[in-house]
């Protein structure tokens, strides 16, 4: 009972705001759904149905022959683990999350091997970093790319010869009770895995965004959604702090990746421990080279 009491209060703390200041929390919520729409929407969707696609019909473990070879030599891993590293790190937060959800469900992998992906695969992607929050940090393009995609990589790395060395991810497991779909079915069904988590994304963006109206102090805003954080807090930070925050996500982002594996046995304590420890490594990156 004691532990609901915060909540409580913060649902009524937030609720008097709703009441006293209609036209900004008007405002907070426009400006959520504008992002969702422009940014989320775009950037994510098409990305959700073709990554559920691929797990649903099976199609990893063939899409990833071109880059297995390189990718088993460096992190000793299967196919269909290739598969949610590089659409993870090519498609974007929080696909990557999703992807190692999914494939634990559908039995391609097992709990030790989602558990190490989820742990450096789900970040923010490329393109929203080269459209969006690169020029706004003012951090040149290709390094502040080789910075965010380099950090997870290299931690995965890490983790992969030491905390996670004594497991065997390269043996593939049976696919006799792996769960998989008809063409038509695997379509219907990634395309209602997608709707539901983009629109469940965007209620988070919303929640988080009306928060402000609690805590309006700039930092807090990084804090507690990064993309509208960014748009305030710009010229208010050192770029490396900046970074840091972005590579952290805020609770927004930690709110989303937990929605997308609800319902599975995977740690988010150890995905928040682990997020932290390369916001930190971004953020020393970004100041040794002097941003």
């Amino acid at each position: 009972m004691f532990k609901k009491i915060p909540i409580v209060l913060l649902c009524c703390v937030l609720g008097y705001h709703l009441f006293a200041s209609p036209l900004e929390a008007s405002k907070y919520v426009k400006q959520a759904l504008i992002l969702w729409y422009e940014k989320m929407i775009p950037a994510l969707f098409p990305f959700m149905i073709l990554s559920g696609f691929c797990i649903r019909y099976d199609l990893c473990r063939y899409l990833m022959t071109p880059f297995y070879p390189l990718l088993n030599k460096i992190y000793k891993i299967t196919p269909d683990m290739c598969a949610a590293l590089l659409m993870g790190t090519l498609f974007g937060f929080p696909i990557g999350a999703k992807m190692c959800a999914e494939l634990y469900q559908f039995g391609h992998i097992n709990r030790n091997q989602a558990q190490y992906l989820l742990s450096f695969t789900n970040n923010i992607g490329p393109i929203y970093m080269i459209s969006f929050a690169l020029p706004l940090m003012q951090i040149p393009v290709r390094i502040g790319i080789l910075i965010h995609i380099g950090v997870p990589l290299v931690y995965g790395i890490f983790l992969r010869h030491t905390f996670y060395k004594k497991y065997d991810f390269s043996s593939l497991l049976s696919k006799s009770q792996a769960v998989t779909y008809g063409l038509a079915n695997a379509l219907d069904e990634s395309i209602y895995s997608a709707c539901n988590a983009i629109t469940k994304l965007g209620g988070y963006m919303i929640f988080f965004l009306l928060c402000r109206l609690i805590f309006p102090s700039g930092f807090m805003s990084l804090i507690l959604e990064i993309t509208s954080g960014l748009s305030s807090c710009s010229g208010q930070f050192n770029p490396a702090v900046l970074f840091g925050m972005l590579s952290l996500g805020g609770l927004s982002c930690m709110a989303q990746t937990y929605t997308v594996i609800q319902g599975t046995d995977l740690s988010m304590y150890q995905y928040v421990i682990h997020k932290i420890i390369q916001s930190v490594l971004v953020t020393v990156m970004c100041c040794i080279l002097h941003f």
